[in-house]
């Protein structure tokens, strides 16, 4: 499973961490073409067709976007199709069909795109969890990057305040981890963890600092929404970027790629148009192919000209690339997430 660079601690000192909660607004009518030019593109070219299917398929699960929340009754009515779910507020639907079924939705004219579900990766991680503590194989502490980011001066000046709340579409958190104890203030339902990523997100986010255990997150005094995705499929996650979004977070991280998607590439136009600052892991896979959501956030060539959030690299102990981050014109930043080594390139990463 590839690594993702650890990406909050420049992210969170450049969204700034004081001041009120946003409140969320109203959903926009179409939030896509309200953001920026290059979102309103990756609209147009989302898919709109379904690959022939042949008749001896068995019927499949797809997503389907529809043009408006009307649309939602013809849907149900289509014959050979099932709903599953309907997300009204991105405009899409989760639903099983028979290639007839899928023919017809490909055709109708109320239907922006149908694609099969993309699945998506977190990250791996590691166990290496002490700020002070010295990894005999690189002479570093554990946690080397919280020193590497000048995180401890930078929450001297600003150590954050509880209203300012961070999304974390993962999966899931410990909510009775001693770091994350007061730390968790919505939830979309029961986030219990079973991989682990999702906690270790989160505390970096904002895990308790000088408690003198565990880790000690970037955000300081900040709060988290944790919205769980037990299956890392597209329309899940884009359901889940929405209802983080709909809690009044000024940030969402999300530590997860793959490849285009309509349904994320509609639920981060939705974020943007209601203020949220949107980070994605860039990916390390050590290539410059674009990968998903992150190279949705900033148009190619802009500098971040054109931009609804980060795309975030690894850097290394020298301030440098990793050999396996990431690259490209659609990579925002680095941030320090492991350590590049000839001999082993796995000492130090804490990513």
């Amino acid at each position: 499973m590839p690594r993702l660079a650890l990406i909050l601690g420049v992210v969170l000192l450049l969204a700034g961490q004081g001041g009120p909660a946003r409140a969320a607004l109203s959903p926009p009518p179409d939030p896509g073409p309200a953001i920026t030019p290059f979102l309103t593109r990756l609209r147009a070219e989302a898919p709109v067709a379904v690959r022939t299917l042949a008749a001896s398929d068995r019927p499949r699960r797809l997503v389907v976007g529809l043009r408006s929340p009307a649309d939602e009754a013809p849907l149900r009515s289509v014959p050979g199709v099932r709903v599953f779910r309907i997300d009204s507020t991105l405009r899409f639907a989760v639903v099983l069909a028979s290639p007839g079924g899928a023919a017809r939705l490909a055709r109708a004219p109320w239907v922006r795109y149908v694609t099969r579900p993309v699945p998506l990766e977190p990250s791996s991680v590691a166990n290496d969890t002490y700020v002070v503590t010295t990894d005999p194989a690189t002479g570093l502490p554990y946690e080397w990057q919280f020193g590497a980011a000048h995180v401890e001066q930078a929450l001297e000046l600003a150590p954050g305040s509880p209203d300012f709340l961070i999304g974390i579409v993962d999966t899931g958190a410990d909510v009775n981890h001693p770091d994350l104890a007061g730390k968790i203030v919505a939830t979309n339902g029961d986030v219990t963890d079973t991989v682990g990523h999702g906690t270790f997100v989160a505390a970096l986010a904002a895990g308790a600092v000088g408690d003198g255990s565990g880790i000690a997150g970037f955000g300081g005094a900040s709060r988290l929404v944790i919205a769980r995705t037990e299956i890392l499929t597209d329309d899940a996650l884009a359901s889940n970027i929405r209802f983080a979004s709909d809690q009044g977070v000024r940030v969402i991280n999300m530590s997860f790629g793959g490849t285009e998607s309509a349904p994320i590439a509609d639920a981060i136009a939705y974020a943007a148009a209601n203020g949220v600052l949107l980070v994605a892991a860039a990916g390390n896979e050590g290539t410059n192919a674009p990968s998903y959501p992150a190279a949705y956030l900033q148009e190619p060539f802009s500098n971040g000209g054109q931009s609804v959030g980060l795309a975030v690299g690894a850097s290394d102990q020298n301030g440098a690339r990793t050999p396996w981050s990431n690259y490209g014109d659609w990579v925002s930043l680095l941030a320090p997430g492991g350590w590049s080594s000839d001999v082993c390139p796995e000492l130090g990463v804490f990513s």
